[in-house]
Parts: C-alpha cells; sequence; structure tokens
C-alpha cells in the first residue's frame, strides 16, 4: 500500500469519525432537550392542576359566605357536586393542553 493510499484511507476513517461523533453529539442534544422538554410540560401541567384545586377552594369558600356559613362549611349536595364538577373538567382541561408521554 502507498503513501497516497494510506493517506486517503485516513482521510476517509477521519470523516467517519467526524461523522459518527456529529450523530452521537446531535441524539445527545435531542435527548437532552426532550427531557427538558417533558419536563416544562410536567411543570406547566402540575401548576395548571394546582391552579384549578386553588380555583375550587375559593368557590367552595365563596359559596360558604353567600350561604353565610363559616369557612370549611358544608354545601349543600348539589352546590358541592357542581363545584367538584368544575374542578374535575378543569384537570381534563391541563391534561389535554399539557399532553405528557407517560412511559
Amino acid at each position: 500500500m502507498n503513501t497516497k493510499t494510506k493517506i486517503q484511507i485516513g482521510s476517509v476513517v477521519g470523516i467517519i469519525l467526524i461523522i459518527l461523533l456529529t450523530v452521537f453529539t446531535i441524539n445527545s442534544i435531542n435527548e437532552n432537550n426532550k427531557k427538558e422538554r417533558d419536563e416544562t410540560f410536567k411543570n406547566n401541567y402540575d401548576m395548571c392542576k394546582s391552579q384549578a384545586y386553588q380555583s375550587y377552594l375559593t368557590n367552595w369558600e365563596g359559596e360558604c359566605k353567600t350561604s353565610l356559613k363559616a369557612e370549611d362549611c358544608s354545601l349543600d349536595l348539589d352546590i358541592a357536586d357542581r363545584l367538584t364538577e368544575r374542578l374535575t373538567n378543569e384537570e381534563k382541561e391541563c391534561l389535554d393542553l399539557y399532553k405528557i408521554e407517560l412511559k
């Protein structure tokens, strides 16, 4: 094998190594971006659910005040069911907004 052939083989091997390193780097970046994106979606979903629950508590307390009952009161079943249904719907909306891929 002459020197020119060795140089060509070395160049090809070098190019292949550069390509492999580039692919590996791109895959690593994509994996990190996916993890960050998933974590952001999860945090947004959790925050959305928390806000829905806070709204539920605020509405419950508002209903208690409207009916001139003390805080942490027991509401009539129809009012309590309506508030619980609203909470459930808001939590479903959170899930729709922040689809999370569970693995």
